[in-house]
């Protein structure tokens, strides 16, 4: 389970300004996305509901999410999963445990406007 990490990267994006608004699901982003314009979205790779590459996939097959910036989250570390990751459409991905000041570093990167959707898993 994976809702401490969320919490915390929660948490400390709200402390840093940002607008987050925290889904938990596949079903509950698409219902989210239906309102809000994300300057960014921050996603788990490995979701209750199904895998988040493929959901990136499925974003970037939208004519109107395909620029939002995507960040995954993900405790793949081995040789290759940079490229799997970012062969899925996302822009960038960080490793787990989450290094807070690496992601606020990558959320003003890829951020213009400090409204974020936050994804999380499990």
């Amino acid at each position: 389970n994976d809702l401490p990490n969320a919490d915390l990267m929660q948490i400390y994006l709200l402390k840093l300004g940002y607008q987050v608004t925290w889904v938990k699901n596949a079903g509950e982003m698409w219902e989210a996305l239906r309102q809000l314009h994300p300057a960014l979205i921050l996603m788990d790779i490995y979701l209750a509901d199904g895998n988040g590459l493929n959901l990136v996939q499925q974003l970037r097959e939208h004519g109107q999410y395909r620029t939002i910036p995507i960040i995954v989250q993900t405790a793949m570390a081995m040789k290759g999963d940079r490229e799997t990751c970012l062969a899925s459409g996302v822009n960038d991905y960080i490793s787990k445990p989450i290094d807070l000041p690496l992601l606020a570093s990558l959320v003003a990167k890829y951020s213009k406007a400090p409204e974020l959707a936050v994804g999380s898993g499990e």
